[in-house]
């Protein structure tokens, strides 16, 4: 698994340090924020590929900050990871998320979950590349 950057947003702070933990082992660089604000002012200066977002958070909740992700940060990935489940989902439902998990999360469909979007990920950056390698060469040959 290659290391992308990860930001865990859970007002549980012993709960984020240890699965930061985790993803650090695996090589990722994991951002933590323990309320909605932190999270948002996170985003906007450090761009990660993922956000694993818990839904119960103090200052901005996890719906409003999902909100504020998929209106301003568009190609922001977003796991929610939640206890509260039925009623919440379908409010995620309506917002928009890359995949849903509850509590107690098992790891191996998580683990799973995000090699998928840093493989995406990389492919997006490679199709980028080469997008940008393409203009540049036809903006060399039309100043002939």
């Amino acid at each position: 698994m290659s290391g992308k950057k990860i930001l865990l947003v859970d007002d549980d702070k012993k709960v984020a340090e240890s699965i930061g933990t985790f993803f650090r082992s695996l090589g990722h660089e994991v951002l933590i924020a323990l309320d909605g604000q932190a999270a948002l002012e996170i985003i906007q200066e450090e761009s990660p590929a993922l956000v694993l977002l818990d839904m119960q958070l103090p200052r901005i909740n996890g719906t409003a900050v999902l909100s504020i992700l998929r209106s301003t940060f568009r190609s922001t990935k977003v796991f929610i990871i939640t206890a509260y489940s039925r009623e919440l989902k379908s409010q995620c439902d309506a917002i928009g998320y890359d995949r849903f998990f509850e509590k107690p999360i098992e790891l191996d469909p998580l683990l799973d979950a995000i090699e998928e979007v840093i493989e995406d990920k990389k492919k997006e950056e490679i199709l980028i590349g080469k997008q940008k390698e393409k203009m540049e060469i036809m903006g060399r040959q039309t100043q002939f």
